[in-house]
């Protein structure tokens, strides 16, 4: 693995996981919705999970990102092609049920083409 793409994969690790723990620590807590049209919600725990993530890529990467909840966040013109697309509560209605199938997802692109991925 290039050291490159291994550098990108340590920082989706690490966000990944920053944002799991705090998802897995609030989740007994009082879940606020913040919109629901049929299944699909949207919690507040997706937005301060998404803006986790985004301040970590955002920082430690010079790359775009895409995020499910807010759209592009970061439009990066020397990302060389590369895209973070994050989906920071994948399983939303699971999490607001308290059911343990949820998690966060990061991947990063390269012109439309998936380079790496992690879930947690």
């Amino acid at each position: 693995m290039d050291t490159t793409l291994g550098r990108d994969l340590q920082i989706a690790v690490t966000a990944a996981k920053k944002a799991g723990e705090f998802l897995f620590q609030t989740r007994s807590t009082d879940v606020k919705v913040n919109s629901s049209i049929d299944k699909d919600i949207k919690l507040q725990a997706d937005v301060a999970s998404e803006r986790l993530i985004v301040d970590m890529l955002s920082e430690l990467s010079p790359y775009s990102i895409l995020s499910e909840e807010s759209g592009h966040v970061k439009n990066a013109s020397d990302a060389d092609g590369y895209t973070w697309i994050v989906d920071p509560l994948d399983g939303s209605l699971n999490y607001l049920r308290n059911i343990d199938l949820n998690g966060v997802s990061i991947g990063l692109w390269k012109n439309n083409s998936p380079v790496l991925g992690v879930v947690f």
